[in-house]
């Protein structure tokens, strides 16, 4: 939608009385309640050539009326659909649009949790398996062919995989291990498996 199209969408929204409401015809104003008789005519709301369903915030449809003359349209349906938050305050009775690029920025993604017990090379039979390095890179000596991996900790749950992609530990194979750390004595249990757990001692 371009800016001049968008503005006179707007322009023309500012100069409706908006509300939200269901289906009922008694209007609430700031310190008195009327009963008036609105006109139910099945009108169609079409914004920007598409065919708009008004609705309230829990998905139920929310049909425009005419009262003296002037159509009224729930405020949440003209708000969607112009891609602008909706927000109502019911202790100063304002409702209030914004659009999106006004808002404040969405907080950056939580980091991966490293933990400096945790860092260090961990044997297991006598044989160096996991390396875990502060910065989260590390290594899996066991096998032939040595395995670079990430590794994060989050909520008792170690997470180790082939891809940085570690942050809410749901990457695959190996993954979510919990673990129990005593000292240089470390027990990984595999969450997905139940019954296999692996002691590791650090040297």
């Amino acid at each position: 939608m371009n800016l001049l199209k968008r503005l006179q969408i707007r322009g023309f929204v500012a100069g409706m009385l908006f509300m939200a409401m269901l289906s009922a015809v008694t209007v609430f104003a700031v310190s008195r309640t009327e009963v008036i008789t609105v006109s139910f005519s099945n009108i169609r709301l079409v914004i920007n050539g598409e065919h708009v369903t008004p609705r309230n915030a829990d998905g139920q449809v929310v049909e425009p009326f005419i009262w003296e003359g002037t159509t009224y349209l729930p405020i949440r349906a003209i708000g969607d659909a112009l891609g602008m938050e909706v927000d109502w305050n019911p202790a100063t009775a304002t409702a209030y649009l914004t659009d999106a690029w006004l808002l404040p920025a969405a907080p950056p993604p939580t980091q991966p949790q490293i933990t400096q017990a945790l860092v260090g090379t961990w044997y297991w039979n006598g044989l160096p398996y996991y390396i875990f390095e502060q910065s989260g890179l590390g290594a899996i000596e066991d096998g032939p062919v040595p395995m670079s991996i990430h590794w994060s900790t989050r909520n008792n749950v170690l997470s180790i995989c082939t891809t940085p992609h570690f942050c809410l530990g749901d990457c695959t194979a190996p993954t979510n291990w919990h673990y129990a750390l005593n000292g240089n004595d470390l027990t990984l249990t595999r969450t997905d498996m139940p019954g296999m757990t692996f002691n590791y001692t650090r040297q």
